[in-house]
């Protein structure tokens, strides 16, 4: 009796290990978008108040790095959603009724959270976060005798932004748990 629960689990993960080779190798195509979405604010920004518009490669390992960890990244968001909702169907069929609806709204909740969490932090925190650093800059820059130039290092730049999104989304989580604690 076990052994087909087993059975069940395994091919659960097998299918949430396919989506994600699957998205991995769509995302694999789509990387340059994909990095282009996430260093917009920072072009918006620097078109209108300082004249740059390219990235610094030290080393040519760097862009490959860059586009793997979008790819990992990306691939990874959409299939921590996907395995939460095999689960939720693999314990489906051991839960009573208003457990089962319970967990439903917690993983919707969730995922409703997460992507408030990360519109909020892609449209409204980033671009502040980057224009008060851009204004630091330029501050610093015309009160020096000498000349700063500021030149963007895309790596460094890109683990900003996402550390900054999966920071984000997660504090959104929050109401997720208060909701857990009043529902019971």
């Amino acid at each position: 009796m076990l052994n087909i629960y087993v059975v069940e689990l395994k091919f659960r993960i097998l299918y949430s290990i396919i989506f994600f080779i699957e998205l991995f190798c769509l995302f694999y195509f789509y990387a340059p978008l994909l990095i282009y979405i996430l260093i917009k604010p920072l072009f918006y920004l620097l078109n209108t108040e300082i004249t740059i518009s390219y990235f610094i490669f030290p080393g040519l390992q760097e862009v490959f790095s860059s586009y793997f960890y979008v790819i990992i990244l990306f691939s990874g968001f959409i299939t921590q959603f996907f395995f939460l909702f095999q689960f939720f169907f693999f314990l489906q069929t051991s839960l009573f009724y208003f457990e089962q609806c319970f967990l439903l709204i917690i993983f919707s909740t969730s995922l409703f959270f997460f992507l408030i969490g990360l519109l909020f932090s892609y449209l409204l925190f980033i671009p502040l976060l980057l224009k008060i650093l851009l204004g630091f800059y330029v501050v610093v820059s015309s009160k020096i005798l000498f000349p700063i130039f500021i030149e963007p290092h895309l790596q460094i730049y890109i683990y900003l932004i996402v550390n900054m999104l999966i920071f984000l989304s997660g504090f959104f989580q929050i109401p997720v748990f208060f909701f857990n604690r009043f529902l019971f």
